[in-house]
């Protein structure tokens, strides 16, 4: 089995994500279909080579005692090889989630004709520096983060556009 879907997994994998997300946008049209299929096309090979490396490195003396027992394949996947491989899937899921997040935001910003990412790409588009910040800072306050430097707040005077007028701004620091 392994031998037959590795090589076809590693050619997908080699496929630029923007050359199969056009192709889905072409065929499936403008709807969240594409971009949840590229976002699953990114977490799925973290997981699965994590959880193939952990599935291989079930101790072999206890494969070799489940053999002695006679046990199912099923019964040696349940009381051996899945308990070794957890820890790789927990790992690729920690791994997974930031390609998934970094895929849902490239995929918004290169096909989306409305919403957060479009208003970014547009307001990069005519360098509006400001826009750029201003929505980046929306949606963290969105996703319902504090956004604060992590050593007190310091004010910082920003010009909006051009000369003129200057709003004062929390400089960022990390997220909290």
């Amino acid at each position: 089995m392994e031998s037959l879907a590795l090589p076809w997994t590693v050619i997908i994998k080699n496929v630029p994500f923007v050359t199969i997300a056009s192709i889905l946008i072409i065929i499936l049209g403008d709807t969240p279909l594409p971009k949840i299929i590229i976002v699953v096309l990114i977490t799925f090979f973290p997981i699965l080579a994590n959880v193939t490396k952990g599935l291989k490195s079930a101790d072999p003396v206890l494969l070799d005692r489940m053999q002695t027992l006679d046990s199912s394949q099923w019964e040696v996947f349940t009381k051996v090889r899945w308990p070794s491989a957890l820890p790789y899937y927990i790992a690729a899921h920690e791994i997974a989630f930031t390609g998934s997040i970094i895929g849902a935001v490239v995929a918004e910003w290169l096909f989306a004709r409305k919403g957060l990412g479009y208003l970014i790409v547009q307001s990069m588009s005519q360098y509006r520096a400001d826009r750029v910040w201003g929505r980046n800072h929306s949606s963290q306050r969105a996703r319902g983060r504090r956004l604060s430097s992590g050593q007190g707040d310091r004010k910082v005077s920003v010009p909006l556009a051009g000369p003129g007028p200057y709003l004062t701004k929390t400089r960022l620091g990390c997220l909290t």
